[in-house]
């Protein structure tokens, strides 16, 4: 087990790469509707072959570029608890954005809160980017309160661009600078 010191490791989780023995919890995340809202698809049920074929592409993917696909595991057992991926970074500007997701069991219990920590802290400190934002849906209020709680300020709304439930949704952009980052958090 990586030891807490680590660049990717924060006082609850660690951020790792996928590996071959991801794919029943990936079929969690696939399966879960709302979160697949988040990931801006809503795929058609997946077989646990094309899920395994996915998650073994990822495992075997040497990463290129600036964006990364992370798996969330607990510090204290190694359980697989979700995942985080950067987008749209771009290291001459110093910004990226995000996604994340956990698993229903795990909800609750900081490890979003820690792996997003861990995340910025590593783009800012160790590959120099200077801001990160993210985009929440309008009813993802635990989303929202987690960020704000975390110093990211809300930057904008693009209206009505999805449609869920029966509703269309907001979607709120939300951004938080290097400085801010760090005075609230520490290097």
């Amino acid at each position: 087990m990586i030891p807490n010191g680590t660049p990717l490791a924060g006082k609850l989780v660690r951020l790792r790469g996928v590996a071959l023995e991801d794919t029943r919890d990936h079929l969690e995340l696939f399966a879960d509707d709302a979160a697949a809202l988040f990931m801006d698809v809503t795929p058609p049920p997946q077989s646990e072959a094309a899920i395994d074929d996915w998650t073994s592409w990822l495992a075997r993917k040497i990463p290129t570029g600036p964006n990364r696909f992370f798996q969330i595991e607990r510090l204290a057992d190694g359980e697989h608890v979700g995942g985080l991926r950067t987008n749209d970074a771009d290291p001459a500007a110093g910004v990226f954005s995000y996604g994340l997701q956990i698993l229903q069991k795990h909800r609750g219990r900081g490890y979003a809160r820690d792996a997003i920590t861990v995340c910025l802290r590593f783009h800012c400190m160790t590959l120099r980017y200077e801001s990160a934002h993210v985009y929440v849906f309008e009813n993802n209020l635990a989303s929202i309160r987690l960020h704000e709680q975390i110093g990211f300020t809300l930057e904008g709304r693009q209206r009505r661009s999805a449609f869920y439930s029966e509703e269309f949704l907001d979607l709120l952009r939300y951004s938080i600078a290097k400085e801010s980052f760090l005075k609230l958090h520490g290097a």
